[in-house]
């Protein structure tokens, strides 16, 4: 009927061309006239990955991509798959955005290398911990010298490693 060149008994979309019959969702209509291509119930004109389940439209970033479907879903500069933060703050730029700190902000390395919640032999011992980060992140361009003091400062000042009395 549609002139594709597939008998109608087999066409899967009849009245609309399509020879290669293409079915993403593998439903009874074929891509060209199916209006849910993924058949996550939502239709392709408004749904956020349209060849994606994700009936959810969940979307962090708030970009035009799903987070099904978008490489980036905190849209921070780093792709999901290197991100090792995933999660930061939408629309957030991260400074560092290679190797075992790639998609992370100064503050979450922080909370990975030196948390607060952790037990520490002695309050020393967590300042420590704070100088060497922060002298990391100085080196590796995260943070500035004149940053570096004031959060060893704030480190120092903290009980974070006291023992109780």
């Amino acid at each position: 009927m549609d002139g594709d060149g597939v008998m109608n008994s087999e066409d899967n979309c009849p009245v609309a061309i399509n020879p290669d019959q293409l079915n993403f969702d593998n439903d009874t209509l074929g891509n060209a006239c199916d209006d849910d291509l993924d058949g996550d119930s939502v239709l392709n004109d408004v749904d956020n990955c349209p060849v994606i389940p994700n009936n959810d439209q969940s979307n962090f970033d708030s970009d035009t991509l799903g987070d099904a479907c978008d490489p980036d879903d905190d849209d921070d500069g780093v792709n999901d798959v290197l991100d090792k933060c995933a999660g930061t703050s939408a629309n957030e730029m991260v400074p560092y955005t290679e190797g075992d700190d790639a998609g992370c902000t100064s503050q979450q390395l922080f909370s990975m290398h030196c948390p607060v919640d952790s037990i520490y032999r002695n309050h020393g011992v967590y300042v420590g911990c704070v100088s060497d980060e922060a002298q990391r992140q100085v080196t590796i361009d995260i943070l500035s010298s004149d940053e570096k003091g004031p959060i060893v400062s704030l480190a120092a000042n903290s009980d974070v490693g006291k023992k109780e009395k």
